[in-house]
């Protein structure tokens, strides 16, 4: 397992790319939201 996150951990720029891929998609999901409340509210 440590071998596994050794890996994981040294490619840098897919790290980062995957992490601002799963930020980037809570964010979407949040506005979505937001803007279902919105529209339901009017």
């Amino acid at each position: 397992m440590e071998e596994l996150w050794l890996v994981l951990y040294w490619t840098g720029p897919i790290g980062v790319g995957f992490f601002l891929v799963c930020i980037g998609l809570m964010v979407d999901l949040l506005a979505k939201a937001r803007s279902l409340e919105d529209s339901s509210k009017k």
